[in-house]
């Protein structure tokens, strides 16, 4: 569209320079190795990461691995990456809220098998939850954040696409979810998984 539109030089290089950037992310996604790794070992490397940004903005963890582990094929460090950029946004959305609500603010995540193309690990608030509808969510340059560039849904989609994969976004009453974990819901779903 930029090239058959008359558009200004400077708007031609930026659409440039944001098409080699994802570009970029997908050689990554690429050459990143793949091995076989349980669930839970993620889980756990992702939130020794995040710890300490948890007890900073003052956001209860609950997570529950024991019940629905399962051992994948992926790249570890990419989905790692990706549930840190999952629990960074629902920490994001959650300050938006302030302190000032009688509700303690919480994310979640876990394991699970109550989605039926596989096995997956889900991340979830009690935040505002998403406004728009999830095909729009992973579409590139798409953010409500004031500052967002509207990738990181987008990356986290392209990066379950390459485990051959997918990222979902369940419905709170279709995943086993703790009370009042009512915010936003993301699960990276593992096609091809074993327990």
């Amino acid at each position: 569209a930029v090239d058959q539109e008359k558009s200004t030089p400077r708007i031609r290089e930026l659409a440039k320079h944001l098409a080699e950037l994802i570009e970029g992310f997908a050689a990554l996604i690429r050459r990143s190795g793949v091995g076989r790794e349980k669930a839970s070992a993620m889980i756990r490397r992702a939130l020794a990461n995040v710890e300490l940004r948890l007890k900073v903005h003052r956001i209860e963890l609950i997570i529950d691995i024991s019940q629905h582990d399962f051992t994948v094929k992926c790249s570890p460090r990419l989905v790692i990456s990706t549930i840190m950029n999952l629990i960074d946004n629902s920490i994001y959305w959650l300050d938006t809220m302030g302190d000032t609500r009688s509700v303690q603010r919480r994310i979640y995540i876990g394991t699970s098998d109550d989605i039926t193309a596989g096995p997956a690990i889900i991340v979830a608030d009690n935040g505002p939850g998403f406004l728009d509808p999830p095909e729009y969510l992973v579409e590139p340059f798409i953010t409500r954040k004031p500052d967002g560039m509207g990738l990181g849904l987008h990356i986290a989609n392209e990066v379950m696409k390459a485990q051959d994969g997918s990222l979902a976004f369940p419905e709170t009453e279709d995943v086993s979810l703790p009370e009042g974990m009512d915010g936003a819901v993301v699960a990276l779903v593992f096609g091809g998984s074993k327990k």
